[in-house]
């Protein structure tokens, strides 16, 4: 299970608004805290829809219920979020959320590399966050990267801790090769070194 999902469970919300305020993104929340801040009052309800999501993000973080003592580090959080938004307007606000309480690793954290590299270096470079891309095919737990379509640098790919989400899009569309950027840690499992999974990108 992943973090996020970990997380989740612990506190027991779920993110059942996401899809109401899914066309409501980063910029318009940034606007909107920033106008609240300033006494502004906001109608919206995707506004309202949103700062739900981001507050259970809030106590997901914090692993404790929603307390009305809580409400300045709450606001600070809800802040915290619109700077990032400001900086990512074309981001979600629950992947915002998520990035800002620590939840979902920032793809910035993540060292890139190319596919060749990382073979020449896997065994000494175990443990360490990397950024692969190229071309995945996958299975039930687990994928294969390629830098080419089939060539011989290919990589090994734990798939079994992604969220729900992510492994969903990827029995979807890379059951055959798809072109996809995985964030993750270089393990060692099969008496070999490959990536353990931790998020996806992809356009």
């Amino acid at each position: 299970m992943s973090r996020v999902s970990t997380a989740i469970a612990v506190t027991g919300f779920l993110f059942s608004g996401a899809s109401l305020a899914e066309d409501y993104r980063c910029a318009s929340f940034a606007n909107d805290v920033y106008g609240q801040d300033a006494g502004e009052a906001s109608s919206s309800y995707k506004f309202a829809v949103s700062r739900g999501i981001v507050d259970g993000v809030f106590v997901a973080s914090q692993r404790s219920p929603l307390a009305v003592s809580q409400d300045q580090t709450r606001g600070q959080f809800r802040r915290a979020v619109a700077v990032r938004c400001s900086s990512h307007p074309d981001e979600t606000v629950e992947n915002a959320a998520l990035t800002v309480s620590g939840l979902l690793p920032d793809a910035s954290e993540y060292r890139s590399m190319a596919p060749l590299d990382f073979n020449l270096a896997k065994s000494s470079i175990v443990g360490t966050k990397v950024s692969l891309s190229g071309d995945l095919s996958v299975g039930s737990d687990s994928a294969t990267l390629y830098s080419d379509e089939m060539n011989t640098n290919s990589i090994k790919i734990d798939i079994s801790q992604l969220a729900q989400t992510d492994r969903e899009y990827l029995t979807e569309n890379c059951t055959g090769l798809c072109q996809i950027t995985i964030n993750g840690a270089v393990s060692k499992f099969n008496f070999s070194e490959g990536l353990k999974a931790e998020s996806i990108a992809h356009e």
